[in-house]
């Protein structure tokens, strides 16, 4: 592998030896298979390297000799720890955090309730694996007495853009980032521990900040409507998918008893109709094992095994959904830009190559149409007690198109969905941060007519607002102190009045003088700063939008 830092010479990664015979020449083999050849290591290039190790080395003579010299060791080969090292270096995935960053974590500390939903009092349950660190979704549900068979979900998130704000050194870390990273033996967080395992972390009885989508869905689990907010919330239990499981299996411990009926049954209860939601849409049902490594205390490998597959894990997944299906459709609703999780459908190569395949196993595919999901589970429901299930199952997901971030909606395929974003975890995956940031953003209006008792004029070319009278100027950019003066909780319509400039965007001088609708030459005094204004006129002014 090979990676480019700045402007300087290529960097390649690889295995440092010292053979026998070559007169005191080390040798590094590139742990890219692409790169067909071998460096030499002057013994002053070696800098510590010793034989085993892996190494990122310079090439230091030219395009016609393979010299190098040893920039930076890695670790030994021999210790299995390494593999996740030369995955890091490989990679260029940042391990250590900006000074900044680590500053402004540091200085974090509990969000005020201030203007919250107060959630305190409901029975929200964070339920994770076993060795999760990081608590950063509880769920809850109960019955909708308005539709029968119908049910309440709330879904709370740590509320991580409380922290983490727009183009500060912890959110330039995280952009840096995209995502936490997961090795066998460690993590490289997206945020600082300070954040994601504390107050990010939703924790049993601590307050904490969320975000929380509150969703109604009916008897047969179609999203009704939806409300995000933000809250507080005190989690009454840190659960694991074993133990609920148990739970619901009739051998409750002794934390979770006392919520079998408030808490695990609801929960049971609304997932059940969302599994009868998602299997009447046809969503893909690939439900392929899933691999656990388990490491010895040496760092090698101890046991490869299966992870075992619950309703706890489909419930988790199935509220997640719901959750994301929300949030594109808010940010749809309110024409706010959406960073969608997009699946589009199978190409139609691939799709030809897949009717082939299953063709030499006697599964007859139509041809001559796009297949649906719902057509991949009857295949994949048709193989299921034999042989080749497996290998069925490992072939229809090769033929699916990657998933990936898109501002265009082309849907959810494997879904089967027709709107889709990430909500849910903006402690590990910076575009679910990007959709918090989407959901709680003050967009609204300011009308023209609140602007006071004179004419504003709309300079095109610069982008502003500039008075006739006093020249006082408003442009994009210029942060503004405002008032909220009307809501419209139907809608989601927001009106307010500029109380104050806080800072505005610097440009050229305005003009001294410019021409009045009538005409007129007419001399603009110096600009004042923003001062109390009148009252707004009524609908019949000249004022313009």
């Amino acid at each position: 592998n090979s990676r480019r830092l700045g402007g300087g010479p290529k960097k390649i990664l690889g295995l440092y030896e010292e053979p026998e015979g070559r007169h005191g020449l080390g040798l590094v083999t590139p742990t890219d298979r692409k790169l067909r050849r071998e460096f030499d290591v002057r013994p002053n290039d070696r800098n510590g390297a010793l034989p085993g190790d892996i190494v990122w080395i310079e090439e230091t003579g030219g395009a016609l000799t393979r010299r190098a010299r040893v920039v930076e060791r890695i670790g030994p080969m021999s210790d299995p720890r390494t593999v996740s090292l030369i995955a890091i270096a490989a990679n260029d995935i940042p391990v250590d955090f900006p000074e900044a960053a680590l500053e402004e974590a540091e200085k974090a500390k509990a969000a005020p309730m201030g203007d919250r939903l107060d959630l305190r009092g409901v029975p929200l349950v964070t339920i994770d694996g076993e060795d999760a660190r990081d608590f950063d979704d509880a769920v809850f549900a109960e019955p909708d007495p308005a539709h029968p068979g119908g049910w309440r979900l709330l879904v709370a998130i740590a509320d991580v853009a409380w922290y983490v704000r727009h183009d500060r050194p912890l959110d330039r870390a995280a952009y840096r980032r995209g995502t936490s990273v997961y090795f066998p033996d460690r993590v490289v967080p997206m945020l600082p521990e300070q954040l994601s395992n504390h107050w990010c972390s939703l924790v049993p009885r601590e307050d904490r900040p969320v975000l929380v989508a509150e969703m109604w869905i009916d008897a047969d689990g179609h999203l009704k409507r939806h409300k995000f907010h933000r809250a507080m919330m005190r989690s009454a239990a840190r659960l694991t998918y074993n133990r609920l499981q148990h739970a619901m299996n009739g051998m409750p411990d002794d934390e979770i008893e006392p919520l079998m009926d408030r808490v695990v049954r609801p929960l049971y209860g609304a997932y059940r109709v969302l599994l009868a939601a998602r299997e009447a849409r046809g969503a893909l049902d690939l439900d392929l094992p899933e691999r656990l490594v388990t490491l010895g205390k040496d760092g090698h490998i101890a046991k490869i095994g299966v992870r075992e597959r619950l309703d706890s894990h489909r419930l988790i997944e199935e509220f997640m959904v719901l959750a994301n299906v929300a949030a594109a459709q808010a940010l749809e609703q309110r024409h706010a830009p959406c960073l969608y999780r997009v699946h589009d459908q199978p190409d139609l190569a691939k799709l030809e190559a897949l009717r082939e395949f299953l063709g030499t196993l006697g599964i007859r595919v139509p041809t001559g149409q796009r297949l649906r999901p719902a057509d991949l589970n009857r295949i994949l429901n048709e193989v299921a007690d034999k042989p080749v299930s497996q290998l069925v199952s490992q072939t229809v997901l090769r033929s699916q198109s990657q998933a990936v971030y898109s501002p265009d909606n082309l849907g959810h395929f494997g879904l089967a969905l027709a709107r889709y974003a990430h909500f849910t975890s903006p402690i590990r995956r910076f575009p679910d941060l990007i959709v918090h940031r989407a959901l709680i953003a003050a967009d609204g209006l300011i009308p023209i007519r609140s602007l006071g008792q004179e004419f504003f004029r709309h300079d095109e070319g610069r982008q502003v607002l500039i008075g006739e009278r006093t020249g006082e100027t408003f442009g994009l950019g210029d942060r503004l102190q405002l008032k909220l003066v009307e809501a419209d909780t139907a809608t989601g319509g927001l009106l307010f009045e500029i109380v104050d400039v806080i800072e505005r965007v610097e440009r050229q001088a305005a003009p001294r003088s410019f021409r009045s609708p009538d005409g007129k030459d007419r001399r603009v005094p110096p600009r004042r700063p923003v001062a109390h204004r009148g009252p707004p006129r009524d609908k019949g002014s000249r004022r313009r939008k």
